[in-house]
């Protein structure tokens, strides 16, 4: 069982998924959002890597405000459940771009030979690692809180 991540664009949409451990992302490719098989293809996917989970990056203002987009993407997580029966939730996907645009590169070639494309699915790997470091700060803090009680009670 996997999560996906989408950093969903009107043309092209990156996707991500984790590794069956939730420990990383890991870039998977794009999908043409404009085509009429996108949800097919996103059902595919979904159903290859047995994915329990659905994050699309909600695009927000550096204020937290909700950017133009964002409605769009509130409506395109609606269709995606509803199509997939997967719950999909938001991430915060702000600088996602711009911090795959910043990523070291391991050499020229493949500086030239990086596209918008690959940038796509990296932006998507980028949303799916701070959700899945989220998700393991959350568990950490619980175990934490669990052990805390435990040694109180001891």
């Amino acid at each position: 069982m996997r999560i996906m991540a989408l950093d969903l664009g009107e043309k092209k949409t990156g996707v991500a998924i984790s590794d069956s451990d939730h420990l990383l992302a890991i870039p998977h490719g794009i999908l043409e959002t404009d085509s009429n098989d996108f949800f097919k293809q996103l059902a595919s996917i979904t159903e290859e890597y047995s994915i329990t989970r659905i994050v699309v990056g909600l695009p927000l203002s550096l204020d937290g405000a909700p950017r133009r987009q964002a409605r769009w993407v509130k409506s395109m997580q609606k269709k995606i459940s509803n199509q997939l029966n997967v719950g999909v939730e938001t991430w915060d996907e702000r600088l996602s771009t711009i911090a795959v645009q910043h990523l070291p590169k391991q050499s020229k070639k493949m500086k030239r030979n990086r596209s918008q494309i690959q940038e796509d699915a990296d932006a998507a790997a980028f949303i799916l690692q701070g959700y899945l470091d989220r998700q393991k700060n959350i568990l950490a803090q619980d175990e934490n809180s669990q052990w805390i009680h435990k040694e109180k009670d001891d």
